[in-house]
């Protein structure tokens, strides 16, 4: 067959779009109208990236060192809560400065700790909070009511340190292993320097009360 007769042959007759067809098209069409509306009204709105697969060195967990094998599994607690680890503090500390914990009570400085004291000891406490006190109960004592209390206890301490702790408001025999750095500096002070069985022989005013302690090793 030549050019001419393909050219002249007729064409067949497309077969019109059934109600259906014309129904699709339209809503294809209508989408496509709405995301170009829509990516002009929010010129910097982007596809959601594709999550980043996590690099070889990501899926490595570090091993925990000497100190964290020794704490695992221990719960440091006092009153039911959990003493967290914290920066050492100093004397211009804000938080020292606000709550007043940087010196003894007569206002004394704390002495710096001795070079052989432990990096970390077990330590047991009998707590006795008054009223102003952090996390105090609501029928707290006051300050002095609480302080007999605990001299009361630091007595019965020396003998038998789990009656004494039973005397408390919270606390325990053995609290678990603390380290140096964490508590108030009058505290810390009194901790550090027991020798291990002793009983501190005074209370120790604490933002929590007062403390009978007794160093466990």
């Amino acid at each position: 067959m030549d050019d001419d007769d393909s050219r002249d042959s007729p064409r067949p007759i497309e077969a019109p779009l059934s109600p259906n067809q014309r129904g699709r098209w339209v809503g294809v069409v209508s989408v496509s109208v709405l995301v170009g509306l829509g990516a002009l009204a929010w010129p910097g709105m982007k596809p959601p990236e594709a999550p980043a697969s996590p690099s070889a060195s990501a899926s490595v967990e570090e091993a925990p060192d000497a100190g964290q094998a020794i704490d695992s599994g221990l719960e440091l607690e006092l009153d039911g809560s959990l003493a967290l680890a914290a920066a050492e503090l100093t004397d211009d500390d804000p938080l020292l400065a606000y709550s007043g914990w940087s010196t003894w009570p007569d206002g004394g400085a704390v002495a710096p700790l001795p070079g052989a004291a432990p990096i970390a000891v077990r330590f047991g406490a009998a707590l006795f909070p008054y009223a102003g006190a952090e996390f105090a109960p609501p029928d707290a004592p006051t300050r002095d009511v609480a302080l007999a209390q605990a001299e009361a206890a630091l007595e019965v301490a020396k003998t038998d340190f789990k009656q004494a702790v039973s005397r408390g408001k919270g606390g325990g025999e053995d609290l678990g292993l603390m380290h140096r750095g964490i508590l108030e500096p009058p505290v810390e002070y009194a901790l550090f320097t027991l020798k291990i069985g002793a009983v501190y022989p005074h209370p120790v005013d604490t933002p929590r009360g007062y403390w009978v302690i007794r160093r466990v090793r």
